[in-house]
């Protein structure tokens, strides 16, 4: 009963760092630019009067020319409540629809393997109790749900990461300033319960800014925030910081991504495939 109790615990826990992110060694990256007080502000890209379908034609054009995008700078910094805060280096690499993988270390080695791919998800954690690969099948979501509540769909993860195009039929727009607006959608989670989605977009600078689930009742369940966004030369926009939250499972984590690669030619079939050798595997919903 123990070992099960102790399993179920520590998976809460990595399920929740896995799904965004599906997330002792370097420092937070300084990544935010200085500004000059005396520089005039660059002209809006999209207008404040725009409509919803201007503003999703304008985010699809970005998202369907960056189809993955890797780095082997990354820069975790974890906060958990009850926990001391923990900095990590990692290397990611994205690639649409499923596939995705974030191998984190410290000057101890290997601290955690997060990923997916066409079939399946995967996480594991060095320092947790129960310390194996845990595994399933996106299509036994369902009965995962059922063993181990995840409150979100692993797609939230590839949408914050800027890889997925946004369907307009799904949502309605709500203005929240001159310059701000929300898409919203009402939908449900894996398990059938009700939850909202928003997208939070800035119309000066034509990017997201946000992403975040809410419960029926409104109570926040995991926001990602993006920004200090750069442009490559053929016009592809990417954030370059990423705040992760789960306020119910107390937990924060920024990420600093550095020497990202956009669209590599050719990301080895390894990078998707869930490691077998470093612990023992857990297969849930079987």
């Amino acid at each position: 009963m123990h070992n099960q109790f102790s399993l179920t615990a520590s998976l809460r826990v990595g399920l929740f760092v896995v799904m965004a992110l599906m997330t002792s060694g370097c420092h937070w990256p300084q990544l935010v630019k200085p500004q000059n007080p005396f520089a005039k502000a660059p002209p809006c890209v999209l207008s404040s009067e725009a409509t919803k379908e201007e503003i999703v034609a304008h985010l699809n054009a970005n998202a369907s020319r960056l189809t993955a995008w890797r780095s082997t700078k990354v820069g975790i910094h974890l906060k958990q409540k009850g926990s001391i805060p923990v900095d990590l280096t990692a290397q990611m690499a994205v690639e649409s629809p499923r596939n995705f993988r974030l191998r984190a270390s410290s000057l101890l080695g290997e601290e955690a393997d997060f990923g997916s791919n066409q079939e399946r998800f995967w996480f594991w954690i060095r320092r947790s109790p129960q310390p194996y690969v845990i595994t399933a099948a996106h299509q036994d979501m369902e009965t995962v749900q059922q063993q181990l509540p995840i409150p979100f769909d692993p797609s939230w993860v590839m949408e914050a990461f800027g890889v997925m195009m946004i369907d307009p039929t799904k949502y309605e727009m709500e203005r929240i300033s001159d310059h701000r607006v929300s898409l919203m959608s009402l939908e449900k989670s894996p398990s059938g319960q009700a939850m909202i989605k928003s997208i939070g977009i800035d119309l000066c600078t034509g990017q997201i800014v946000e992403h975040s689930l809410f419960d029926s009742q409104g109570s926040l369940i995991a926001r990602a925030q993006v920004g200090n966004h750069t442009t490559t030369s053929d016009g592809i926009s990417i954030p370059h910081r990423v705040i992760l939250e789960w306020p119910q499972a107390g937990t924060t984590m920024r990420l600093g991504l550095l020497d990202v690669e956009v669209n590599p030619a050719f990301t080895p079939a390894t990078m998707w495939q869930m490691p077998d050798q470093i612990a023992p595997v857990v297969h849930l919903g079987r």
